[in-house]
């Protein structure tokens, strides 16, 4: 009967002995051609053929055929790096089946594509079986390349009243590249201690890459004060001595000034200006404006771009 197996393997070779000796040809890759059943591991298909000699003395022939299939080529892939916490599709292929081993971070073992999610450098065996039953193995390195440390630093107040800026202070000893997010605030966003002025309470996220290409995050909180006060004085003297003579409204904050508009009893705008610090000398269109209160209306924008209109009165007294 013929024999089928896999390239590497043995078999068994089971000939009928003769009274007299038996001979198998041809001898290569045989344990004993001088025996009946020796054991053979030809590597390609082989027509083995076994002489004998009858108790008469008649000669007997016969043949038996080894045929020899190819191991599957399996792969297990290009050895990769990989950043701790990245998840890696391992790269079976050319069996019918597979088992990885060790099965450790694997998702399945027994499938070609399994997903790996490793915490150290490992290697990989991976045993594939095709049609035939023929089996072969491969290996993969994967190696766990550590994230760079990174410290956002601490968290931090500032108040936009007082015009405060934060100096955000970015460590990492391993990083060579930077990047703050949102760059919302910051003078240069690709460095470890840009500065910093949101107009908001603004949690930051500095990431750090390393010559590996691994990536880590940090997080602080730029938290912002901004109170604003608007400030009309009830009165001012424009009498030339140099002491109050200009109506000025105080605005304190950073916010932006629409316009301040001054109204006589009648309704009648006076003054306008768009500038928070323009003032009023008391005067329209050159004429001196009689002693009388007046009517103050400032509009800004809030810290939140919301409009916001603030009233009041002031008095010329001479």
């Amino acid at each position: 009967m013929d024999k089928t197996i896999c390239v590497g393997d043995t078999t068994l070779l089971e000939g009928v002995a003769g009274a007299g000796p038996s001979t198998w040809v041809p001898a290569v890759n045989i344990s004993d051609p001088g025996i009946a059943d020796p054991l053979v591991w030809p590597s390609v298909t082989t027509e083995y053929i076994i002489r004998t000699e009858t108790a008469f003395g008649c000669p007997g022939v016969d043949t038996v055929q080894v045929i020899v299939n190819p191991l599957p080529p399996v792969s297990a892939g290009v050895d990769t790096a990989v950043c701790l916490g990245d998840t890696l599709l391992l790269d079976g292929s050319g069996a019918f089946t597979y088992f990885w081993n060790p099965v450790n971070f694997l998702d399945d073992a027994t499938l070609a594509n399994p997903t790996s999610i490793p915490d150290t450098s490992i290697t990989y065996i991976l045993t594939g079986t095709d049609g035939n039953g023929c089996v072969n193995f491969d290996t993969v390195n994967i190696v766990v390349n550590p994230l760079p440390d990174v410290d956002a630093g601490p968290d931090v107040l500032i108040d936009l009243v007082k015009d405060e800026v934060a100096l955000l202070n970015g460590l990492s000893t391993t990083a060579v590249s930077w990047l703050w997010t949102p760059p919302t605030g910051l003078t240069y966003p690709l460095i470890p201690n840009p500065t910093g002025q949101p107009e908001e309470t603004t949690t930051y996220i500095l990431s750090v890459t390393d010559l590996n290409g691994c990536v880590n995050t940090d997080t602080m909180v730029l938290e912002v004060k901004n109170e604003y006060t608007i400030i009309i004085p009830d009165g001012f003297t424009p009498n030339g001595d140099g002491l109050n003579d200009v109506f000025h409204v105080v605005i304190i904050g950073l916010i932006e000034v629409q316009d301040i508009s001054i109204y006589n009893r009648w309704g009648e705008l006076v003054f306008q200006t768009s500038e928070r610090n323009g003032g009023w000398d008391g005067t329209y269109r050159g004429i001196p404006q009689e002693i009388a209160t007046y009517v103050v209306v400032v509009r800004i924008l809030d810290p939140k771009g919301t409009p916001v209109k603030a009233t009041g009165t002031t008095t010329i007294i001479r």
